[in-house]
Parts: structure tokens; sequence; C-alpha cells
């Protein structure tokens, strides 16, 4: 099951509590060689519900929470 990612999760899914209180599955990103041809300020890694979309950022952790 898919959940939408809300503009909660952006701000509060790098605190592990918000994302078990959450529950569902949690994808880690990292940027790639080819996000960072594209800008300089990508940097870092981010905690999101989506898992890889796209060539600029790669699923580098999971988790899941179950409730």
């Amino acid at each position: 099951m898919k959940q939408k990612q809300t503009w909660l999760d952006v701000y509060l899914a790098k605190y592990k509590w918000y994302r078990k209180m959450k529950k569902g599955n949690w994808f880690k990103h990292q940027f790639t060689k080819d996000a960072l041809e594209l800008s300089l300020t990508f940097q870092g890694t981010w905690w999101a519900r989506y898992g890889e979309i796209n060539r600029y950022s790669i699923v580098i952790e999971q988790e899941q929470w179950d409730g």
C-alpha cells in the first residue's frame, strides 16, 4: 500500500520517533553523481515514503514499521 508524502513528513521524517509513529515503509535516499552535477547544493540524505523514482537519488536504507 502506497502512502502519500505530506508536508509534515518532509520536515519530521529525519526523526525515528516520527517514522515509527506514522508507520509504513520509509526509504532513506542519497543524491547520485548525476544530481551533484546539476547543483552543488544537493547534499546529504533524506527520508521519504517513496522508493527509487529517478536517476538522481538512490535508496541506501529502508525501514518498515507495522502497527
